[in-house]
């Protein structure tokens, strides 16, 4: 086993940094300009950057399914989530997948949606990460990186991803290791078919 590592960039682009982005990855950044925030634009461009910085592709390498869910045809998987102020990258020579949210109280209301009795025993009754309301932005970050890291093609309920076990989850037929941390005021987890000792999150950087 190894070490997972989660790249990570904070939702800001200098004005080198753009110029860098323009010049290496221009057909997302012309497609970034479809957005009409400042944070949706920039999130975009990147998750553009962490991915082809860190795989050492060419920007037409990439391909999407049908969920628009980029994927490149090397033999490595990839997934890139973001949420508030952080963009998060990971790389696995199986399928893998990441989510990272926020936690904000305004989210409690996915409590019947999401979760069933189970997973809402867990939420209001549980004693591990402090608050119902990280506990819930918990499940769902699991829920949501095992979804990404499958290779269906079909929209899921996330409640038809029951997680019973924090460490391990089954979902159509495949057994996902799960890693969840606490980052700032949000919540990662990891979810990958390969088994990692642990996941440690690494600081990256636009330019190279």
């Amino acid at each position: 086993m190894a070490d997972l590592e989660i790249k990570y960039v904070k939702n800001s682009i200098s004005d080198l940094e753009m110029e860098y982005i323009k010049k290496h990855i221009p057909n997302r950044y012309n497609n970034s300009l479809k957005y009409l925030s400042i944070e949706a634009r920039n999130a975009s461009l990147l998750a553009g950057i962490l991915i082809f910085n860190n795989l050492g592709i060419d920007e037409m390498d990439i391909k999407y399914n049908k969920l628009n869910k980029p994927y490149i045809d090397n033999g490595l998987y990839f997934n890139i989530s973001h949420s508030n102020e952080y963009i998060v990258f990971v790389k696995s020579e199986d399928k893998i997948g990441v989510d990272i949210e926020l936690v904000d109280e305004k989210n409690m209301c996915l409590l019947d949606y999401a979760y069933d009795n189970i997973e809402k025993d867990y939420i209001k009754n549980g004693i591990d990460y402090g608050t119902s309301i990280e506990r819930l932005i918990k499940l769902w970050t699991i829920k949501e990186s095992v979804f990404k890291a499958s290779s269906t093609e079909e929209r899921i309920e996330p409640k038809n991803i029951i997680v019973s076990n924090h460490k391990k989850v089954e979902f159509l037929n495949e057994v996902y290791n799960v890693h969840t941390l606490k980052f700032f005021s949000h919540i990662i987890s990891t979810s990958s078919i390969m088994g990692y000792d642990s996941v440690k999150l690494v600081k990256d950087k636009v330019i190279y």
